[in-house]
């Protein structure tokens, strides 16, 4: 009954009432950004073998390919996912958790900051604390000496910052 409420009184405002598909601006708020590498020569790259979440959202950008590997970006808006990944090549796996590329209509980026919650790697807690992130200040996790065929299994929660997080300027 009160989240019916809450939602009644969002499409009330004025800047929902005409248009409900502009609910999607608030979607900043609630994305995870999760940027995955093995490092070692141009060829090492990563699979992703499972993910929990169906409408995330996982390519490989141009910017993230280079002598050292190609990077993968997966974003997605659910507060959880889970994700089995399978290294290709030897290398040095990094995994940074961001917030959104976020940039007003001058090109300047605005931090958005979202609050992980717990990370873990093959089921052992990497933490399991409020970390308020955002784009330009990342969390990174590595992992040394990472094998071909080497399997990884990642969870991770968040949520949107907020009363209970801390602002790191």
């Amino acid at each position: 009954m009160e989240n019916e409420k809450i939602f009644n009184e969002i499409m009330e405002h004025e800047f929902f009432k005409n248009n409900p598909d502009k609910l999607s601006i608030l979607f900043k708020y609630l994305t995870a950004r999760i940027d995955l590498k093995n490092y070692g020569e141009s060829d090492n790259d990563l699979i992703v073998l499972e993910n929990s979440d169906p409408d995330s959202v996982v390519n490989c950008p141009d910017w993230y390919k280079n002598q050292e590997g190609i990077g993968t970006v997966i974003t997605s808006k659910k507060g959880c996912i889970d994700l089995k990944i399978k290294f290709v090549n030897d290398g040095f796996f990094k995994l940074g958790l961001r917030g959104i590329d976020f940039k007003d209509k001058t090109k300047k980026r605005v931090p958005v900051y979202i609050d992980y919650t717990k990370f873990t790697v093959n089921g052992e807690t990497i933490f399991d604390s409020r970390l308020s992130i955002c784009h330009d200040k990342p969390y990174s996790y590595t992992k040394e000496n990472v094998k071909n065929d080497d399997i990884l299994d990642i969870h991770l929660e968040w949520e949107p910052f907020g009363s209970k997080s801390i602002y790191r300027s």
